[in-house]
């Protein structure tokens, strides 16, 4: 009887490892808390936007431009159509004062498929993941025509959260890019690059301060050559010298290129897909087969900054196993202030999933197949601190994403002050000294030649993970791998990535390792088969036997084990293995190396009772 099985499943790695993993189950949608103070924004804060999620136990749509209830299929439904009617109704006396419009909270309000859509993610989530999400179609968003303040606004924010069938209302806070440095040409001792000289991306090395992208290059898909990789970011120069070996896409593109608002996602897009040319910097995956970038700011009616929107449209367009990272995040967290912010303007900031509709849009987004990354942002707090009621402690909620700190670029590897930290950040990466294009000096220098060698921040940190995360699964699919799910994806980096050696108090995990991730997926995907011949006479047996790598990676040995079911054998002679006796167990090794369709050939002979069972294990 011949059982073959493959020894390194991903999962059992992660046990046999004995590496203390992080809480790899998405959660369901749990709801918010409308009395809860942690929406409050500073009265004098900017606000572009109010976010309305109604109640999942009704759907409220949009019925010829105007808010509506469809009548309810159920009888406890039922009993609730009347009060959701009228809050319906309520809601548009509330706002009919205020210079705004009420759209739809995701997607492109034009779109005569749009409820559909939403309805279809929110079926693969409890598919493929089997967790309940949030009803998308049951946010909507209130746009204000020009900018207002919050205390112009938060009278009418409580109005609305006195409504029974609203879930939640709040301002949006406003998003940012999760830089600590706009004025960045250099950093104190790194040159910054050029077009004749190679800059210092140490952050690339096969070193314990590198991900390990010059191992990682070495693979088939190494460079990211079998996926497709999405910044959702503020702006972008696609005519910077070092994009244009590229086809790209760009969705929601406003504003200027030539400007220093597009600084920011010119930075993260070089960091990904800077051209490998012997000058500049090059791109962690600059095979990729498209250069994507979505904005995220929107104009319709008028125009505002929606990070949740942006990342769950961002998705909708993506295929499964491609990445996303988003170095974005909100300013105005709740008020814990630490004193290490300093009096820091970033102080406070927190990660987009923080709001209902960002944690939504984040596990959309992972519900459609799609590996997401997003900066942990600036704002120097732990997220496991009791004023974020649990919406950072992955047993409560967890959307699936990778969450990224800002660690240190020498070997100290530690935590660097701004970066918020806690249980929910699960990878980090650098967040100073990075080089990468954009931010040189317009006086002396052409927008599409522009370089820097001092990116920062979560927003360096979140586009560097976002790599190896996407290197990765260039590797993984070239091996013939099923894509890794974004929690998958979170869980071999946590296996394999390098581990914090310092500041442990501020947890921000591990930094990804490229070329060690490869390896685990190489034997996960080995595979091998055996032949054989027995002969017995008298009690003496002789095995020959042949071992094939019929997987596309190269082995480095295997087990092969005969059991004979209680009988003790007696093993004389082994001709190509070395044999262990244990019991009724036969174990027999070998380390020969075996390319796709090599075999390996061995023999033993000795004293068998009977019959074995064969297994095989490759690695």
């Amino acid at each position: 009887m011949l059982i073959h099985k493959n020894i390194f499943r991903l999962a059992g790695a992660l046990i046999l490892a004995g590496v203390a993993t992080h809480v790899s189950a998405m959660r369901d949608y749990k709801p918010y808390q409308k009395e809860s103070s942690a929406y409050q924004l500073a009265a004098d804060t900017q606000v572009e936007m109010i976010t309305v999620k109604f109640k999942d136990e009704q759907k409220f749509r949009l019925c010829k431009r105007e808010l509506c209830v469809l009548p309810a299929d159920t009888a406890p439904l039922r009993a609730g159509y009347a009060t959701a009617s009228k809050d319906a109704a309520r809601l548009k006396q509330l706002i009919a004062k205020y210079p705004v419009s009420l759209i739809p909270g995701f997607g492109d309000p034009a779109d005569p498929q749009l409820e559909q859509k939403n309805e279809q993610t929110r079926s693969r989530g409890l598919q493929k993941f089997g967790i309940h999400m949030a009803d998308m179609n049951n946010y909507y968003s209130l746009i204000f025509i020009e900018p207002t303040q919050f205390g112009n606004i938060s009278d009418l924010i409580k109005r609305i959260n006195r409504l029974p069938s609203v879930e939640i209302a709040y301002a949006e806070p406003p998003l940012e890019v999760n830089s600590v440095n706009l004025a960045m040409p250099g950093a104190s001792g790194y040159a910054v690059p050029s077009l004749t000289t190679q800059g210092s991306q140490a952050y690339l090395d096969n070193t314990s301060n590198g991900i390990h992208s010059i191992d990682g290059w070495k693979w088939k898909g190494g460079k990211g050559s079998h996926v497709e990789v999405m910044a959702v970011d503020t702006n972008i120069n696609v005519d910077h010298v070092e994009l244009t070996h590229l086809p790209y896409s760009i969705i929601w593109w406003s504003g200027n290129s030539n400007s220093t608002i597009a600084n920011h996602g010119t930075a993260v897009a070089g960091i990904l897909f800077a051209e490998d040319d012997s000058r500049g910097v090059t791109g962690i995956v600059n095979e990729v087969p498209l250069l994507r970038f979505y904005s995220a700011r929107y104009c319709f009616i008028a125009c505002w900054y929606d990070g949740g929107r942006a990342l769950a449209a961002a998705a909708d367009i993506m295929s499964v196993g491609d990445v996303i990272t988003m170095s974005l995040g909100y300013t105005a967290g709740p008020d814990l202030n630490p004193p290490e912010c300093n009096g820091s303007p970033d102080c406070n900031d927190i990660p987009v999933e923080w709001t209902s509709k960002g944690f939504t849009a984040t596990q959309a987004a992972v519900a459609n197949g799609i590996v997401v990354l997003a900066s942990a942002s600036n704002g120097y707090v732990n997220l496991d601190d009791p004023i974020y009621n649990d919406a950072f402690n992955l047993n409560v909620r967890d959307s699936g994403a990778i969450i990224v700190g800002a660690t240190q670029s020498d070997s100290a590897n530690g935590n660097l002050t701004f970066s918020n930290y806690g249980s929910r950040v699960t990878a980090r990466a650098w967040g100073h000294n990075v080089a990468t294009l954009g931010y040189g000096d317009p006086n002396t220098t052409s927008w599409d030649e522009m370089y820097t060698s001092g990116f920062s921040g979560t927003s360096s940190a979140a586009p560097i993970v976002a790599g190896a995360a996407a290197s990765i699964q260039s590797i993984a699919k070239a091996m013939g791998h099923a894509p890794l799910t974004s929690v998958e994806m979170r869980d071999l980096i946590s296996l394999t990535g390098q581990p914090q050696i310092a500041d442990l108090s501020r947890s921000i995990g591990e930094m990804p390792n490229i070329d060690a991730a490869a390896k685990v997926l190489q034997a996960e995907m080995l595979d091998c088969n055996m032949s054989y011949n027995v002969a017995q006479s008298g009690g003496y047996g002789f095995h020959s036997v042949q071992v094939t790598n019929v997987s596309g990676g190269t082995m480095n040995g295997w087990t092969v084990y005969l059991d004979f079911d209680g009988h003790q054998p007696t093993v004389q002679w082994t001709s190509g293995a070395t044999a262990t006796v244990n019991g009724d167990r036969v174990m027999l090794e070998s380390s020969e190396v075996l390319s796709p369709g090599e075999n390996d050939y061995f023999s033993l002979g000795g004293q068998y009772p009977g019959s074995a069972t064969f297994t095989v294990d490759c690695f």
